[in-house]
Formats: structure tokens, sequence, C-alpha cells
């Protein structure tokens, strides 16, 4: 598909999936008139997006925008090596930032997927060879049910340590739910809060998008808006979350980042949700991961998880902030309305559609969404015996009220990637 045309300039984009891991695109702005010279043609801007996840001791926007940078100041013609080579260096400078899900080879073959619509002269892009889909033929990720005995030992010790309070948290609109998040993370980062799990109360239907997803590529806005659904932005990465409040169980916890030492990305997530898993399958409900940050049955997709880390300053603990999206039930038609389902991605999933990827937590159970929760939680002082029921606090409240008037509420927040 040719780029859309303003001038002697060219809007491309191109998307690349790493199998089993995150789709990640990039999109760039192309100065080249007609007939110029190979070495006339310049990139006058670029844009990197996904459902990949940053973990990092500081700003993790900064290496967004340095891999942008790296990319606009190449010259052409370019080499597929020289572009990897090129943004595996920006990749090794930021020593405290891990890009989690994507690498510097699933984004030179986005740029020069992108670069292939352009109308560029002959001999400007040289790449790899035929820049077929890498997750093509790929299997469906595998069912991990059973602990290690090494992990269940840790699992069990940190847990039954952990002294949690749970936060069945009253409606609110979704500007608000990711201002808390934020918010509480906060707290709990600075010590001013203990280890908490809350309880989504949503109080109207919401599209959450990733902190590193491009808001015109992933939601169909004028038909969310239309349908009622509000769009916002989390602070974490992965992919777009499509809630109605009556079909799916959505909670957060956050703990101390001393909770998950140790442990790399894969384990953290397992960790985190290892309660969860334990309590649907308590339940009768088969239950598992699946990839790293997906909550599955045999049946098919149940959930999915993302988390940010914050780093602590001056004698503060950090934290870890880990949020999971359950489907208990799901309107697939409305979602299909609403979300702009990558073809790239859905190809590393080994299914035909969004549609037959979700198994929602309705049809393996009998218990309504109302139970089901009330039956997790109980539970789960079975694995954590120092949770107990709290309220939050009037300065996380409040921290969360400003934040969402301030920057969640607002069109900036959500349609800027950073």
């Amino acid at each position: 598909m040719p780029g859309d045309m303003q001038g002697s300039q060219q809007l491309v984009r191109g998307e690349c999936k790493m199998p089993g891991g995150k789709l990640v695109a990039v999109s760039v702005t192309i100065s080249c008139e007609p007939a110029s010279e190979v070495s006339a043609v310049r990139m006058v801007h670029c844009q990197i997006d996904g459902d990949f996840f940053l973990e990092s001791v500081d700003r993790q926007e900064d290496l967004v925008e340095d891999l942008d940078q790296c990319i606009v100041s190449m010259t052409f013609p370019l080499e597929a090596p020289v572009v990897e080579g090129a943004l595996a260096r920006v990749l090794q400078e930021h020593k405290g930032v891990e890009l989690i899900g994507a690498s510097a080879r699933t984004l030179t073959l986005a740029l020069l997927r992108a670069l292939e619509q352009a109308d560029v002269p002959a001999g400007a892009i040289r790449a790899y060879g035929p820049l077929s889909p890498l997750a093509q033929g790929q299997q469906a990720p595998e069912l991990y049910r059973d602990l290690d005995q090494e992990h269940r030992h840790v699992f069990q010790k940190r847990w039954r340590a952990l002294p949690l309070q749970i936060v069945v948290d009253r409606p609110r609109q979704p500007a608000q739910e990711v201002a808390l998040d934020a918010a509480l993370a906060q707290a709990v980062c600075e010590g001013r809060e203990p280890a908490t799990l809350r309880i989504w109360n949503w109080a109207s239907p919401a599209v959450v998008i990733g902190r590193f997803q491009s808001l015109s590529n992933e939601v169909h806005l004028q038909t969310a808006e239309r349908l009622g659904f509000s769009v916002v932005r989390r602070v974490s990465g992965g992919g777009a979350m499509f809630a109605r409040p009556e079909h799916v169980i959505t909670y957060s916890l956050y703990t101390p980042a001393q909770f998950a030492q140790g442990l790399n990305h894969l384990w953290t997530y397992r960790l985190c949700d290892w309660w969860l898993i334990e309590s649907l399958n308590h339940l009768g409900i088969e239950a598992g991961w699946s990839g790293m940050n997906d909550i599955a049955s045999s049946q098919g997709k149940i959930g999915g998880a993302a988390e940010r880390r914050f780093p602590g300053r001056a004698g503060e603990p950090g934290a870890l902030l880990h949020h999971d999206m359950l489907s208990y039930d799901i309107d697939t038609d409305t979602m299909m309305q609403v979300l702009n389902v990558s073809q790239e991605k859905m190809a590393d999933k080994a299914v035909r559609s969004a549609r037959s990827r979700v198994a929602p937590l309705k049809g393996q159970t009998a218990l309504s969404r109302s139970q089901l929760l009330t039956a997790l939680l109980a539970y789960l002082p079975t694995l954590a015996p120092k949770a107990h029921l709290a309220r939050l606090g009037e300065q996380v409240e409040q921290a969360g009220r400003q934040l969402a008037a301030e920057r969640f509420s607002q069109v900036q927040w959500t349609a800027d990637i950073v």
C-alpha cells in the first residue's frame, strides 16, 4: 500500500511481531522530490509504537525518543545490517532500560516494511531479503501450569510474607482508574502505602491503551465514542484493553520492588499472578500462563497483564505495578468495531482472528461475575495470610483526582506516545 502523500513528503508505516513476543511499528515521514537521487532522500520524522514493554530505573520515554532520532538521522541508501547495528547501539547505551518483546531486528524489519511502501528511487533500501512476517507459521504459546519446586517455594514464601491490603474499590470513570493506578504505585514506591491489591470497579465502558501504543492505529476513535467507550492511556506498556464493567474483572497489585527481587520479567509476571492461578484452579477453572503475560486455559485466553517498575529515590523502596484484566464475558462484535487488530499480530497467535483467541470465564464456571470475584478473594488469605481488607487513604485519593484532571483525562496524554 503506498504511503500518504503530502507534496514531496510521504508518511508510511510498517509493523513486525516478534515470535512469542510483542508488536513494534515504525511510522516515518519521508522527504523525496520526484526523480531525486538516492542520496537526497531524507526521513524527517519517526514515531515508534507498539505493545512492547520497557523496564527501567529511569525515564522509559528517553529510549523511545532516542530510537526515533536514530532512525531520522540515517542516510540513504539504507542497508539492513547497518540499520540494525545502529539501533542495537542505542539499546546498549541505555543500560538502565530493557526493551521487552521487541529487538533491534524487529525494529529494523518494521522500518524496512514501512519504506517498501514509499515511492523512493531504486536502490534506496538494501534489505536482508524478502520481508515476510517473522511470525508466519509459529505455533500458539504453550500453556504453562505447573511450577517447578524451586519457584513454587519462592512464590509461597513471598506471598506468605507480604503485608497486603485489599481494596475493593468504588466505581470510577476510566481516567480516574488509570490515574489512581499511577498515584497508588507512586505511594508504594515512596513507602507511604503498603503493598496493595486493588479491585477496579468500572463506572463506564472503556478502552485502555498501552503506554507506547498509537491511539490512531489501535482504536477506531469515532466508533468508540459513538458506542460510549472512553479511551484512556495507562502508564504501563502492553496492548489495548477492552472493558465493559459487567464483562471484566480488573485488578492492580502494587508491591515494594523487593517482592520481585532477583526474578526476570517472565517470572515476575508469574509471581504476581500466582494467587490468581491458584485461586482459579481451586475453583475448578483450568488456568495457567501463556507466553509472557497472558492468563489462559486450554480453551483460549482468559486475560492479560502489564507491568511497570517505579525506581526508588534516596532510601525509598521502589515499587512494582502489575495489573490484570480477566474476561468474564465478551462482546466480540463491538470489540472488533472499536479495536483495530493488527494482522501481523494475529499471525503469531496461530488463529484466524481475535474472536477465536478469547475464552471468557463465563463459559468455564457456573458462578456469576460477582460470585467469582468474591470466591477469588476468599481464597487469597490461604496464600497470603497477612492480607486484610482496607480503604484507600485520602492522600492517595487526592493524588489520583489531581492526576486524572491534569494528565489522564487530557487529550494530549491519550494521543501522544512520548
